[in-house]
């Protein structure tokens, strides 16, 4: 589940030119800025932190002055030219209020102690609350999902297998400790391509042809005389179109997991004039592991499926610009955040950003993450995102 509220510590409080009840504040261990009321925290305060596309319950207290305003999801913005890219509240205006039925009832943050210890808060150590502690649940907060087109549920089979990792990339700004993880490490950087996720499966002969979060039931092209399915059979019409049947009975154990791009698609950012796929990974299911780049990079090669546009790779494969690995001015926030920036080639349209991976597919020690991250481009988020 997305930690989309999450206790965290202010690091540094600015002021914001212009702004005589604003201030903009930092937090330790993040890479995200926040616009909050003058006077709210000081540095070293524990906050209620949630990020962008956290959808706040209407009916909580604490996000009324939101809901009052026809919507409580939280996005990218700007005050006076500040950007602020989630939002966070003290302690006792949130914690102590929890809609969650499940959540001890009350009004002050005294009445959730045996839920704040269950996260990992030791009152006889400390005054403050465990770093990162994910709150969503006890606020009641969800996950915002873009809107499908009409018909694109489609007909579920079933959810998504458990034999496959979902397709979500972690925000570098959540996590910007992987950098040092990751230095020295040889890369490889992609556009992050503006579709729907869809990932093909088969395992011991059981096909599973998915969206985000379902499993779809079958489609064939005799249900369809003219060809033109149903939206929402659009996953089949890729299986189909890209004969991902025979690729998958001849590699039994696997999921393609790509981007579904094109016209009906997020406004058909790339500008395509039909449905196409966008590979971006494959997961071995027997070994519980994700191919490596050059074997990613050899499947779709030897197969002719495409694979999301490949910036930078330290390999060489694929007409590589350079051949150094990830260090130097790479590994601050600054660099990625800039990085991002771009449009979708042959387009005049905002690309959302791009991904940066190892190129030999591993985890790691220092953060419970794969060696991986997403840097949104803030252009795209402040004026593009639906």
């Amino acid at each position: 589940m997305n930690k989309m509220a999450t206790i965290q510590q202010i690091d540094t409080i600015k002021p914001i030119p212009k702004a005589d009840f604003l201030e903009l504040a930092t937090f330790s261990g993040m890479g995200w800025t926040c616009v909050v009321k003058k006077g709210a925290f000081k540095p070293g305060d524990p906050a209620v932190f949630f990020s962008i596309d956290s959808l706040l319950p209407p009916e909580a207290p604490w996000a009324k002055f939101l809901a009052d305003k026809g919507s409580t999801r939280i996005k990218s913005m700007r005050f006076r030219g500040a950007l602020s890219q989630g939002l966070a509240l003290p302690l006792q205006d949130t914690i102590g209020a929890c809609p969650n039925k499940n959540a001890p009832e009350g009004h002050r943050f005294d009445d959730v102690y045996e839920a704040l210890k269950n996260l990992g808060w030791d009152p006889s150590t400390n005054d403050h609350l465990l770093e990162g502690a994910d709150v969503t649940d006890i606020l009641g907060v969800k996950h915002y999902e873009k809107p499908i087109p009409v018909g694109m549920n489609g007909n579920p089979k079933g959810r998504f297998p458990s034999h496959t990792p979902k397709t979500d990339e972690t925000m570098l700004q959540n996590i910007p400790s992987i950098l040092k993880e990751m230095e020295g490490q040889e890369i490889y950087i992609t556009v992050k391509c503006d579709g729907t996720s869809s990932t093909f499966s088969r395992v011991e002969g059981e096909l599973d042809i998915c969206s985000r979060n379902w499993s779809m039931n079958e489609w064939s092209r005799e249900d369809d005389p003219d060809g033109k399915p149903p939206i929402h059979n659009l996953y089949w019409k890729m299986y189909h179109k890209y004969e991902l049947d025979s690729i998958l009975k001849a590699n039994d154990g696997i999921s393609i997991q790509a981007e579904m791009v094109g016209p009906r698609i997020q406004g058909n950012k790339l500008g395509l004039k039909e449905v196409e796929l966008r590979v971006f990974d494959i997961w071995d299911v027997k070994k519980a592991k994700y191919f490596d780049f050059d074997d990613l990079w050899d499947f779709c090669l030897k197969y002719k499926l495409p694979m999301v546009p490949v910036l930078y790779t330290s390999t060489g494969t694929g007409g590589a610009v350079n051949s150094i690995p990830l260090t130097g001015s790479m590994l601050t926030l600054e660099y990625w955040l800039d990085r991002a920036k771009g449009l979708y080639e042959g387009t005049k349209n905002r690309r959302e950003g791009i991904v940066v991976r190892t190129c030999r597919a591993q985890y790691l020690n220092g953060v419970q993450n794969r060696a991986s991250f997403k840097a949104l481009n803030n252009d795209f988020l402040l004026k593009d995102e639906d």
